[in-house]
């Protein structure tokens, strides 16, 4: 027990290490993701409503915990900056929630290094690093208290905060459970009934809270806000998808994928085919897969990547459950030298740490002149360019001229839409500056059948006038004015 403690002690040690070089990583904000990120924490504290006077596609999560945290504080804490302390602790959590499935003492090193390697790519991404560690927490917590035949109101508050996050990444959960529930019946392993009913009480009872939350705080616009987040990620993924390829080079990001599938379909036929089988192997075999939706749409890296993450399930199924020379020796080396390497991940961590930090800074626009709203947008909508919402974060102190701060294809090419923000632009308090990307990119996105309405467009050449021009990355903006 007292090496194990030890253990624990040095394997935080280092979390806590890669965390603090993660937070340096995330301080190089980019131009698109980190920044809406960003914004959903920073743009409540100035007052500014969800929805209302911004708008993002995802729950209202991250304001709404943002917004408490300064109440809660009197003015004096924010979100923004407990981001990595908070998800250190998840870690924490993470890894104390496994212990009570597997042994800690043999699969330390390996989670330890899945942790390291996500840690890296939040740190990176600069994006949201929470939901991906709470919804594997939701997991093993839904297989604990089934074991248990018992609920716990922790679990029903961790699911509260999943779906206030990430609705899908709980809808996630609940499938995948659910399946994991049925290959158990189908190999005849005695569960609790009853539990079955707890579980979908669980779900709906979360869901039904979390749309009462979302009534209460936007009960002005309730069902357009619904429609922000429950329908416009698909109308935008169908023009942001991306198509499966195998890559020439086969050590690929990309590639790993394939690989990954097939180790699935292995454990489907292990589980399928083994005359006695246990509830864990079962919990491990599926419960990867609980981040495939996620990137099936856009197979990119920064979608991939989560998926490779939770599937350490899946590696955990395959060295506890299947007896073979080949893993016995696997467990040994990550026995005796997961550690090692993992002090090794944390060492390359430091050294692009350092690296990033001695690039130049993404130059900003700077803004001269007393102006009260901004917009930041693109030249043609017929081809699809995001924006760079970098400039909305640089600039807290001017209200957004549209609460449509990201571009989307889908959005800001049809006449609804685009006619809702030529609408928006009128009303916004002036003097506003607009910054008009010029630059014509071509995406890897499936957004070249757009066809712009072409309102948005005609509404700024028509009514506002050139002032200056800058340079913010690989943008290039006409700044424009309007009295």
């Amino acid at each position: 027990m007292k090496k194990n403690n030890q253990s624990l002690t040095l394997i935080l040690l280092l979390l806590l290490l890669s965390n603090f070089f993660a937070f340096l990583l995330s301080q190089r904000v980019g131009l698109y993701d980190p920044s809406i990120f960003k914004l959903q924490l920073e743009y409540p504290l100035l007052g500014l409503k969800p929805y209302v006077d911004f708008i993002f596609y995802y729950p209202f999560g991250l304001s709404l915990f943002s917004e408490l945290i300064q109440k809660l504080s009197f003015g004096f804490l924010k979100l923004s900056s407990f981001i990595w302390p908070i998800h250190f602790i998840l870690q924490y959590f993470f890894i104390k929630k496994i212990s009570e499935v597997l042994e800690f003492q043999w699969y330390k090193n390996l989670v330890l290094i899945f942790l390291i390697i996500e840690t890296f790519f939040y740190g990176l991404l600069g994006t949201e690093p929470f939901s991906l560690l709470i919804t594997l927490i939701v997991l093993i917590d839904l297989y604990i208290s089934e074991k248990n035949n018992k609920i716990n109101f922790s679990l029903y508050f961790l699911c509260l905060i999943l779906v206030l996050l990430r609705w899908d990444r709980f809808f996630y959960c609940e499938c995948i459970f659910l399946s994991y529930l049925l290959l158990c019946r189908f190999k005849k392993i005695n569960l609790n009934r009853s539990f079955v009913m707890k579980v979908g009480s669980l779900f709906i009872t979360t869901f039904i809270i979390y749309l009462f939350i979302f009534f209460i705080k936007n009960k002005d616009n309730f069902f357009e806000s619904l429609e922000f987040v429950f329908l416009f990620p698909f109308k935008i993924n169908q023009h942001r998808s991306l198509d499966f390829h195998f890559d020439n080079m086969i050590f690929t990001v990309g590639n790993f994928f394939y690989f990954l599938l097939f180790l699935y379909g292995l454990a489907l036929k292990n589980i399928l085919t083994k005359t006695t089988i246990t509830q864990r192997e079962v919990f491990l075999s599926c419960s990867g897969l609980v981040m495939l939706p996620y990137c099936i749409a856009r197979p990119d890296y920064a979608h991939l990547i989560p998926f490779y993450i939770s599937s350490i399930f899946l590696v955990l199924f395959f060295l506890s459950s299947v007896k073979s020379n080949l893993y016995k020796r696997i467990n040994i080396f990550i026995n005796e030298y997961g550690f090692l390497v993992g002090v090794l991940l944390t060492i390359i961590l430091f050294s692009f740490v350092t690296w990033q930090l001695s690039k130049p800074i993404i130059n900003t626009c700077s803004i001269k002149g007393n102006y009260k709203t901004i917009f930041v947008g693109n030249k043609n909508y017929s081809e699809f360019v995001i924006n760079a919402p970098l400039i909305y974060l640089n600039n807290l102190n001017l209200k957004p001229a549209s609460r449509f701060i990201s571009e989307d294809p889908g959005v800001q090419d049809t006449c609804k839409y685009s006619n809702l923000i030529v609408d928006e632009l009128n009303r916004a308090e002036k003097p506003t500056i607009y910054f008009i990307n010029t630059v014509s990119k071509k995406e890897i996105y499936n957004s070249n059948k757009l066809q712009s309405c072409g309102l948005i467009e005609r509404y700024i050449n028509q009514n506002t006038t050139i002032i200056d021009s800058c340079k913010v990355g690989e943008y290039e903006f006409e700044v424009r004015s309007r009295k």
